[in-house]
């Protein structure tokens, strides 16, 4: 199963985020050559950061995480300072009061830490796994969802569009889970060339618990799973708002060459990256 990857978010999709978006799906380096691949016994490699990205980018991820952790340590320990603990004056309660505060300040800062240190030195030590490129032949689906009482239909529009533009040398299904088995719905579908399928109507696949659960995500999969999973290799799913590229499934599924591969997930991009938050993001 692979989660949403390569993906562009929101706004109409132009020119310049394209290329952007396109810049993030190959982050990982270039497709490695079916002629470079071992004739059995695949598993995928990993290359350390210099290897893609050349060391001065290495080097600057690691003063990054130095000064990341020096600056969270600095604080910790500036918070904690003798002076800047309050007088334990006043009843007992006031003084056990300002106790917990200052037991609990010390506790999250200590977590903030060891979160600042894990995440610097897994950014450090980090690996990219060296892509390549899919089985063809395979048969493939697509999925993503539908709720037509709160998702707007022509938002779903964009992410079918896209969807059917995906490159893949093999069979490559579309399909929409609408929970709401919407006419509007079921004639997009017809019109896009998008396989529809919905539980709605079907007691057995709408539970009050388990795999089944009803208004759940997970619930609508689990019914397309049981009633159309067995018919395909793979399953590829994005979210409804997320519009993939076409090198959606080059970039992704190389990596179920490898027997021990169940599950792979890439990166995402916003659409609007035409300011600062977004571009931070």
């Amino acid at each position: 199963m692979v989660s949403p990857v390569d993906a562009a978010r929101g706004k109409e999709v132009g020119g310049d985020v394209v290329s952007a978006a396109r810049d993030f799906t190959e982050i990982a380096g270039p497709l490695l050559a079916e002629s470079d691949l071992p004739t059995s016994g695949y598993r995928v490699q990993f290359k350390r950061l210099h290897a893609t990205h050349g060391r001065s980018y290495a080097t600057r991820s690691l003063l990054i995480a130095v000064l990341n952790v020096v600056f969270e340590a600095g604080f910790f320990a500036w918070l904690l300072l003798p002076e800047h603990l309050p007088l334990l004056v006043g009843s007992p309660a006031v003084a056990a009061a300002n106790i917990f505060v200052i037991c609990s300040i010390a506790l999250m800062e200590s977590l903030r830490l060891v979160n600042v240190i894990s995440f610097s030195v897994a950014s450090v030590i980090a690996r990219d796994p060296v892509p390549v490129a899919p089985l063809p032949g395979e048969r493939i689906a697509f999925v993503t969802t539908i709720v037509p009482s709160k998702e707007p239909i022509e938002m779903v529009r964009k992410t079918l569009i896209a969807a059917r533009r995906i490159e893949y040398d093999g069979q490559l299904d579309v399909w929409l889970l609408d929970e709401g088995d919407d006419p509007a719905v079921k004639a997009m579908c017809a019109e896009l060339g998008v396989c529809h399928f919905s539980r709605k109507g079907h007691p057995e696949y709408n539970q009050k618990s388990g795999p089944y659960r009803a208004k759940t995500k997970h619930g609508n999969y689990n019914s397309w799973l049981h009633e159309h999973g067995s018919d395909y290799s793979v399953l590829m799913s994005v979210d409804p708002d997320h519009v993939p590229l076409p090198n959606y499934a080059q970039r992704i599924l190389g990596y179920f060459r490898d027997p021990d591969v169940a599950y792979v997930v890439g990166p995402q991009c916003y659409a609007n990256c035409d300011n600062l938050i977004t571009k931070a993001a």
